[in-house]
This record gives structure tokens, sequence and C-alpha cells, in this order.
């Protein structure tokens, strides 16, 4: 199996849907939520890959590939579109996304300083400009994670919560730093599930999640409510023996499947498709290859 001590898989934080009535909101991103939405493709793809690897390889890049999309197949030749670089400790050192014309679009560096990870891009003058501060408890739970805009000042803020090792609440700050929201966690082990309650900034429920976990502890099922009662959305997801998710179906309150995600494994590499209109149209297609350092 091949490990890197910089994954966090996505199934350990609370699903992107949601929340994404309170991101529009007050336009913030949700947790470790990248710039664009194919970083957190890219993202996903290394989370599963990583769960059926073992402790003998670290991760050295992760290459993702964009293909279009003609008569509902993709076409047989991508364009690289980002790629992160890791450091033989599996940590995330560099971040490049590409345009579609294959020119640098933006470049982000890591630094790492005792339980802290830092962001940051460069000016052509070689000035460091910081996006991202993260920092992480003894566990490697992240606590607080704040961004900053280009000029430095404060964009916004979250910071999270645990008891004995398990999450139980997010605070997310505005650029102000005054709390826009709040999300409580109410785990029951027993069950498999998970609560979520999330609250604005006076303190009124708005949205109430329900998780459902499978036996290896990786989310199953996701349903949002409004918080008067009715249905809102719900997430199922199939995995294989791994644990790695192969199908990630969306569905509106009607059972309406709104947003369908595939992923399949080769050696190597993910490749992910995502459907609409009930899963038939073929509407984005990217492919994440990996590669290592050798075995030491």
């Amino acid at each position: 199996m091949k490990v890197t001590a910089e994954v966090l898989s996505l199934d350990n934080v609370f699903p992107i849907q949601f929340l994404s009535h309170f991101l529009k909101l007050h336009n913030m991103y949700y947790l470790s939520i990248p710039i664009t939405f194919l970083t957190g493709v890219c993202f996903l793809f290394q989370s599963n890959f990583i769960l059926a690897q073992s402790n003998t390889e670290v991760l050295k890049t992760e290459t993702c590939w964009s293909y279009s999309i003609e008569n509902n197949i993709p076409v047989t030749k991508g364009n690289l579109s980002r790629q992160v670089e890791y450091n033989d400790q599996g940590k995330k050192i560099k971040e490049t996304s590409y345009t579609e014309k294959g020119t640098i679009a933006y470049e982000y560096f890591f630094d790492y300083k005792s339980n802290t990870r830092e962001t940051y891009w460069k000016l052509s003058d070689g000035t460091k400009v910081k996006s991202e501060t993260e920092v992480y408890n003894a566990a490697g739970q992240i606590l607080e994670r704040v961004l900053y805009s280009t000029d430095g000042k404060l964009r916004n803020k979250t910071e999270i919560a645990y008891e004995n090792g398990t999450k139980r609440k997010e605070i997310y700050f505005d650029a102000s730093n005054e709390i826009t929201y709040t999300v409580n966690c109410y785990p029951n082990q027993e069950r498999k599930t998970i609560i979520e309650l999330c609250t604005n900034d006076k303190g009124e429920e708005e949205i109430r999640g329900a998780i459902t976990l499978d036996e290896n502890g990786l989310l199953k099922a996701y349903e949002k409510y409004e918080a008067s009662g009715p249905l809102m959305q719900s997430i199922v997801y199939e995995r294989d023996e791994a644990g790695r998710i192969l199908v990630k179906k969306t569905s509106a309150a009607d059972g309406t499947v709104e947003l369908k995600e595939v992923f399949e494994y080769t050696e190597n590499a993910t490749h992910y498709s995502v459907y609409i209109n009930e899963g038939t149209k073929l509407v984005e297609y990217v492919v994440s290859k990996y590669s290592y350092y050798q075995n030491k």
C-alpha cells in the first residue's frame, strides 16, 4: 500500500452540500474546499486511491488531466489541468493549476512549522503572499483554518472542536471575525450515525443533516433537511472492498438524480466521470495519475 501523511479524506468532513446554502450567502469556502472544483476532485481521487494502498511507498506527484466531452464521451486527448508535488515525507509542497491553453494559472507553495501549515503564492520578485494557515492538534486533526485576501487581510476563518477525537463543532467567521454560522455534531457510535445542526449568527437553526456511516466508519449516506422538517437533498455512496468510492449519487427531495459521480481505478490512476439528467449525460471527465518515491 502507498501512503502519504498529507491526506485527509473528504469522508471525514461534513458533506459539501450541507453547507452550500451558507457558502452562497457568505461567499466562504467550506473547510478544505480548494480554489477550483477540479482541485476538490483531485483531492478526492487521492483520498480514495490511498485507502487501498500500503505504507511501503510515499506519494510524489498527483497530476490531473481534464477531457472535453463530445457526443457524450470524452475525447481521446486530455489537457493538463493540475499537478501537486509532495516531499519524501508525504507532505504537499507545491500545487500548480493550468489554463486550457497549458499555461500556468497559479502556483501555491506550502511551508510546515510544528503543528502549522502555511500556504502562499509568490510575486515576480520572490515575495511570499500568504493565502492560508492551518493549525492541527497532536493527532493531526485540523483545529483552525484561516484564509487571507491578496492584501493580507482576513478573508474568513473556521474553528473546529473535538471531543475524545471526534469532531463536535465547527464555527465559521467572516472577514470581520464575526461568527456567521455554527455546525454542531451529535455522533451516535452505536448506530453509526451523525446528526448535524447548522445555526446562523442569531443561533437559529436553518439546516439539519443526517449522516450514516458504514461498518468501517466511512460515509455511506447523507440527508439534508430544512429546519422545519422536509427533506431537501440526499446523497448515497457505493464503495469497493477497499473503501474507495465507486459511485456517488446526489438526489433531490423527490428522488430525481441531480448528479451522478463515477470513480474507476487502474494502476496508479483514478478516472472520474460526472453525469447529469438522471445520470445519462456526461458533463465532466478527469483522470488523476500518481507517481511515488522509491521504497526506502
